[in-house]
């Protein structure tokens, strides 16, 4: 499900296990192998964080331990 700025909507509560999270990039987001992300280029893989982020009730520190790129980086990705 979209918003009307065309986000994706998934409320999680703040303690979800990283399964979950888990389990929406893999059937949301159509990407098998979440450790492959690390590869993609820059460009493709923030707008991948750029998803993940809209998701209510995921932190950033949530986003970094899942898919394997340090903080900093998901830091620097801002949500359009």
């Amino acid at each position: 499900r979209y918003d009307a700025n065309r986000r994706y909507i998934l409320t999680l509560d703040f303690k979800e296990k990283d399964e979950e999270l888990i389990y929406f990039i893999r059937t949301q987001l159509g990407i098998k192998n979440i450790q492959e992300i690390q590869k993609y280029s820059a460009n493709y893989r923030n707008e991948i964080i750029q998803k993940i982020k809209c998701i209510k009730g995921v932190t950033q520190q949530q986003i970094s331990r899942v898919l394997g790129i340090h903080l900093r980086i998901i830091q620097r990705v801002r949500v359009k």
